[in-house]
């Protein structure tokens, strides 16, 4: 130990410099600044020594806060303080803020437990200031219940357990969705969706305080999506002011499934239409050949000369009515001439001729 104050040191080959108030234990562990704990073997936390003495703690106090290193070959390392590493090489490379926890996954490549030779490729970084880092190559997981764990016996009174997974190797959240674990499910209608997604305000936008020209976004609006679909009849489902991805994939389902219907409706109908269309052509090519039509200006002139011979009989037979009362009345005027004289008078067959 060199310069150090108030400082609780305990293990073996520790190595102390300029270390106040602070915890070291294991061995081989390293540390510098103010009020640091660092424990386990190999692990390092450099920060900052400056501080001021304040009157009201009655003590100097640190211009930055703390560090914490625990595991083996954990660097919590800032000019700033405020790193925190756990596990196995889990490095903060200088950014303050920064929390980095790493599982042992490089001890298990192979079976001698022997650690990889190149420490760039063994450790996990930070990449930037107050980011949170971990590598757990057997997967994440957590729960929303107090239930943990499967009960196949159904004796726990905690329930089922709920929550997301990230399986080992995997880039995308798991939930729980098996058939066997849900109760009082309610088929829906596709059509209604389609018809409520049609009355949603879709568009881009971006949340408020956060730049327009990096952070936008495409989607709907929490309070539209949880009056279209929060009730299904049986109870609530999400809230106004958020939407759970989950409900959100299966209302995106539920309307896919929706519109590949209307297309079996749509394929149907037109392979019928197409099956009409080829039977007509079968049988317009069999039947026989229609009347051939005459052009329209002899049709024009049969039906003038027509016209003008249906006058001319009218003509006619307006003469032959004149000529019949012009024959009667020279009759009547010989019968009265005839008998003014005492002639017998002829026939009138006889004076027609």
């Amino acid at each position: 130990m060199r310069n150090c104050e108030g400082t609780l040191v305990t293990g073996v080959n520790n190595d102390m410099a300029q270390i106040f108030y602070g915890v070291v234990m294991g061995g081989r562990n390293s540390a510098k600044g103010w009020y640091h704990l660092v424990g386990g073997y190999q692990s390092k936390v450099l920060g900052s020594t400056l501080s001021s003495y304040s009157a009201a703690v009655g003590a100097y106090v640190p211009n930055w806060p703390p560090s914490f290193a625990f595991g083996q070959g954990c660097y919590s390392r800032s000019s700033r303080g405020n790193t925190y590493t756990m596990g196995y090489y889990a490095r903060t490379r200088g950014y303050f803020g920064s929390f980095v926890l790493a599982d042992m996954s490089p001890l298990a490549i192979n079976a001698s437990n022997t650690p990889p030779s190149d420490r760039a490729q063994d450790s996990v970084y930070s990449t930037d200031y107050n980011q949170m880092t971990m590598r757990f190559a057997g997967g994440y997981r957590l729960f929303s219940t107090v239930a943990t764990r499967d009960d196949p016996g159904g004796l726990s009174p905690l329930g089922t357990p709920i929550g997301v997974q990230l399986f080992p190797g995997g880039n995308a959240w798991q939930t729980l969705s098996d058939s066997t674990r849900k109760e009082r499910r309610v088929l829906a209608d596709g059509n209604v969706f389609l018809a409520r997604i049609n009355g949603l305000r879709l568009g881009s936008w971006n949340y408020k305080g956060q730049s327009p020209d990096t952070m936008r976004h495409y989607g709907p609006m929490a309070q539209d999506f949880y009056q279209a679909f929060g009730h299904d009849g049986v109870g609530r489902s999400g809230n106004s002011t958020s939407i759970n991805q989950a409900d959100f994939d299966g209302v995106n389902l539920i309307a896919i499934q929706a519109l590949y219907r209307r297309v079996l409706l749509l394929e149907a109908e037109n392979a019928r239409q197409q099956q009409l269309i080829r039977q007509l052509q079968v049988t317009a090519t069999t039947a026989a050949p229609a009347p051939v039509q005459q052009p329209v200006t002899e049709v024009e002139e049969l039906r003038r000369q027509n016209a003008a011979l249906q006058a001319r009989a009218a003509a006619a037979e307006t003469t032959a009515a004149r000529a019949t009362a012009t024959l009667e009345a020279f009759e009547a005027r010989l019968r009265r001439l005839e008998a003014a004289t005492g002639g017998a008078p002829e026939p009138a067959a006889q004076v027609r001729k």
